[in-house]
């Protein structure tokens, strides 16, 4: 039988360490490898429902608006007041300052 020295265990147990310490590396570097991809995941899963959940919010406006507007959706209508709406603003300005 050999004889084990203090320093024989002493070297064992430093090799034994630096590779528990080697895997450990290795599986913490898996582990962020995984977490990234599940990170990048999420996002294209937030993108995708965003785009679903806008479209759907279009086609909701859409219906609401009136066959007008569905017809021609670039046109702007400016809406003017008439003369007399104009007046009866004016004089409640007036009326409401003092």
């Amino acid at each position: 039988m050999k004889d084990l020295t203090v320093q024989d265990i002493l070297d064992k147990a430093n090799r034994q360490t630096k590779k528990f310490i080697k895997e450990l590396d290795g599986e913490e570097n898996i582990e962020r490898v995984e977490t990234i991809d599940a990170v990048q995941n999420d996002i294209k899963g937030i993108r995708q429902n965003v785009e679903l959940k806008k479209g759907l919010y279009i086609n909701e406006l859409k219906s609401g608006l009136g066959n007008i507007v569905k017809k021609n959706p670039s046109k702007v209508i400016i809406i003017k007041k008439t003369f007399g709406q104009k007046v009866k603003l004016f004089l409640q300005k007036i009326f409401t300052k003092f």
